[in-house]
């Protein structure tokens, strides 16, 4: 859905914010769906309703117009802010344990969040965002292969 944006962007040369805003929206709609296909997720949509359960889907968009306003919590707009970003926000928010990226394919030949984000496997604001190891796992597998990347 973000890369319908994207695309939109490309041919419309969209306003950077307008761009940024729809293509959060978008993630929203992938959050949902993933959400409604891992059973064992619960959706979320404010850090105030966080349930107990260890696997939450958040509705970014909600997330992030919520906490937009609050000093330092501002992340930049552009191409270099995806979803990978987001998520690092977010876990970092709630002082996690743990990120889990879930992605179309695994890594090749990285070991650390700096080198992913070199060769384009993540954005490159992931590793101003997250300082911890990040794990990967190719939700299109079967058997949801994964990997670790190093901080």
């Amino acid at each position: 859905m973000a890369d319908a944006v994207r695309r939109l962007d490309q041919v419309h040369g969209l306003d950077a914010t307008i761009a940024h805003e729809l293509a959060i929206r978008a993630m929203s709609l992938n959050a949902r769906l993933v959400a409604s296909l891992l059973t064992e997720m619960v959706w979320c949509e404010s850090f105030e309703e966080l349930p107990p359960e260890p696997l939450v889907m958040f509705d970014p968009w909600r997330v992030l117009s919520a906490k937009a306003a609050l000093p330092g919590n501002v992340l930049p707009v552009g191409w270099h802010v995806t979803s990978d970003s987001i998520a690092g926000w977010i876990a970092r928010q709630l002082k996690a344990d743990e990120l889990v990226l879930l992605k179309s394919a695994l890594p090749d030949g990285v070991g650390s969040i700096a080198e992913a984000a070199e060769q384009g496997y993540c954005d490159t604001h992931l590793p101003v965002v997250w300082h911890q190891a990040v794990r990967c796992v190719n939700f299109r597998s079967r058997d949801f292969a994964e990997c670790r990347l190093a901080k």
